[in-house]
């Protein structure tokens, strides 16, 4: 899981209302 102060990296993507991020995967 993703926590708060994690680095991570995503995709922007077309979301049905708009922008949202897409393949959020966490840095190592």
């Amino acid at each position: 899981t993703i926590a708060d102060g994690d680095a991570v990296e995503f995709e922007v993507g077309e979301g049905p209302k708009g922008p949202n991020a897409v393949n959020v995967r966490k840095v190592e």
